[in-house]
């Protein structure tokens, strides 16, 4: 923070009317007026906003306000929030997905320049309360940034993963998502209990007679030998494969 190096700093920007242009009123629309001092710095970067950006709306309920931002197409970017007792070095924003958006730095009275202003919303619009373009760092919505699942927010690096007859493939950078269908639909229906162990049927009983408390069976050689038994245990991987063998007769 600036004001780490130069203690001063909130100071000397308190009498500027920066961040905001010096042409703006920061009137509201119902009659009330932003202090020079309120804010000294500021830097918004909104997914999707564009070249001129400014405080749309200020929501004062008791001790909590809320600020909220626009660009030119009264688009809502983003807001945040803090209370007039805690007096923050900064107010973080971000948008409706939790995305950072940027950051409002009050002035060295903090928020106490807000006090007098009775509960209720306040709108500005953009002749008001527009930012100088040093402050604003337009960022294009275009391509996708973000994957929203229900209710959770994905973002970063992401796995996408091909289930259930959906393709996924990639081409010149751009992922091809094609839903050709699940052949076996009608099998994983009517086994529901095992249909997420990919569709494979197990050895449930022998004879009526199930297997033990771990889920399995044991088979014991017999002391009974003959020279051509008739069946064959053969251990395979994960498994045990049992055949019936002919026997020939002279």
């Amino acid at each position: 923070m600036p004001d780490q190096l130069v203690p001063e700093w909130r100071d000397i920007n308190a009498t500027r009317r920066y961040p905001f242009g010096d042409e703006v009123t920061l009137r509201s629309s119902q009659g009330d007026v932003i202090s020079d001092s309120a804010f000294v710095d500021a830097k918004l970067f909104p997914v999707g906003g564009g070249a001129r950006q400014y405080i749309s709306s200020i929501v004062k309920d008791v001790d909590l306000l809320t600020f909220s931002i626009s660009d030119e197409t009264a688009a809502d970017l983003g807001s945040g929030s803090a209370t007039l007792s805690s007096s923050p070095a900064t107010i973080e924003l971000s948008d409706q997905y939790g995305r950072s958006s940027g950051v409002l730095v009050p002035g060295p009275q903090g928020l106490s320049t807000f006090a007098g202003w009775s509960d209720g919303t306040y709108t500005f619009s953009l002749e008001a309360t527009e930012l100088v373009s040093s402050v604003v760092v337009p960022v294009p919505d275009s391509g996708v940034r973000a994957i929203i699942a229900g209710d959770l927010l994905f973002s970063g690096d992401v796995w996408l993963y091909g289930k259930d007859g959906v393709v996924l493939t990639e081409e010149d950078g751009n992922v091809r998502i094609d839903v050709v269908g699940d052949p076996l639909y009608l099998r994983k229906a009517c086994d529901e209990e095992n249909s997420e162990l990919t569709y494979r049927r197990f050895l449930q009983t022998i004879n009526g007679f199930g297997p033990d408390l771990y889920g399995g069976f044991l088979f014991f050689a017999s002391d009974e030998l003959v020279e051509d038994p008739a069946i064959k245990f053969e251990p395979i991987d994960g498994g045990l494969k049992v055949k019936l063998v002919a026997t020939v007769i002279n």
